[in-house]
């Protein structure tokens, strides 16, 4: 059983200021937990219940392994952690990685995302720059927290593949040599832009509404469409970030 007053800390992780206050997050779902146990990340614990048909043995092996405290809770108390109406039946609480250095990655490729605030783009985004190998994601001031539930599930296991720099401004990559791309719907074909010569480069992704704030766009040094031939008004900022990022690897 959860004390009551931890487990009332920990469903204040919900939201982004306690998150922040603690430096940790829930994650829940034993294929989740298990990469996150895999790939090295930070597990301070994880809660489970067996009101269901089994409890993952592997994974319970794994934790027992990494010396990751566990423990079988009722029902009740996943529920009250979990973000999920119909849930796996297990939580972990899991410690914000080390934010890196910019110039740590300054010699990487970089996806920077100008106020993205649906979490189910941004999840799908992250997801997509983790399947092609880009390593560093930056984030300005006002895109959704990459740490809320719905973003990480939708990650996928990204989060502890991926550096992740929240609060970044664009001038210090554009400091560090890259050349900045921007998607935009009125920009010209990436084919044309001799993408193939640019050595470093960070893609921006804008706003699913607004597209690129005024702010940045001084910054940008080549935009970037991806050509259509339907009647569709434009495509969706995690399929067109998915897109471009095949086009440029």
């Amino acid at each position: 059983m959860i004390p009551a007053k931890e487990l009332k800390r920990l469903k204040s992780l919900k939201q982004k200021k306690y998150r922040y206050r603690y430096s940790q997050f829930l994650i829940e779902g034993w294929r989740l937990i298990e990469e996150a146990v895999t790939s090295q990340a930070n597990v301070i614990q994880a809660w489970y219940h067996t009101d269901r048909d089994y409890p993952d043995q592997v994974l319970l092996d794994k934790l027992d392994q990494k010396q990751i405290p566990h423990e079988e809770v009722t029902k009740n108390e996943i529920n009250i952690l979990s973000d999920t109406v119909h849930n796996q039946g297990i939580v972990a609480l899991v410690k914000f990685p080390e934010q890196k250095q910019l110039t740590d990655n300054s010699n990487q490729n970089w996806i920077y995302l100008d106020n993205v605030s649906d979490p189910g783009n941004l999840g799908t985004i992250l997801r997509t720059a983790d399947w092609f190998g880009i390593r560093n994601i930056g984030f300005s001031h006002n895109c959704v927290d990459p740490y809320n539930p719905k973003v990480v599930r939708g990650g996928m296991g990204a989060h502890f593949h991926i550096s992740i720099h929240t609060e970044v401004d664009l001038n210090d990559i554009k400091a560090m040599g890259h050349t900045i791309l921007a998607a935009d719907q009125s920009g010209t074909s990436l084919s044309k832009c001799n993408a193939s010569s640019i050595t470093k480069w960070c893609l921006v992704l804008g706003s699913e509404t607004h597209g690129i704030s005024e702010e940045i766009t001084p910054l940008i040094d080549h935009f970037v469409a991806i050509p259509g031939t339907g009647k569709a008004e434009s495509l969706n900022v995690a399929v067109a970030g998915g897109i471009l990022m095949f086009l440029l690897k």
